[in-house]
């Protein structure tokens, strides 16, 4: 496949942001996920945590509420993942390893 027949093969593909009438809430169910957390006796539930996910500026927005809760003397951590260079720890935010 040439470069061409890629590009034109990915624009083809539906670009959710150009679609300002997409209805998220009715595409993407989390019912199966919430069922399974169910049945595993909801583990999420056990520790507070934010998880920031999506396809933009997730980074910002970790460091934002990385800086609120240490301003109004709370602990944090992050964990980027490989991706996102060095890893931190979840209690103290200090570098733990790198990737």
């Amino acid at each position: 496949m040439t470069y061409h027949e890629a590009t034109a093969y990915l624009n083809k593909l539906i670009d959710y942001e150009k679609q300002p009438s997409f209805q998220y809430d009715a595409a993407f169910k989390l019912d199966r996920v919430v069922a399974l957390m169910r049945e595993l006796g909801n583990p999420e539930r056990g520790w507070p945590a934010l998880h920031v996910a999506g396809t933009k500026a997730k980074g910002s927005v970790a460091a934002y509420l990385d800086a609120l809760l240490r301003a109004h003397d709370h602990r944090t951590g992050s964990n980027r993942g490989r991706r996102g260079g060095r890893r931190n720890t979840t209690r103290t935010g200090s570098p733990s390893s790198t990737c």
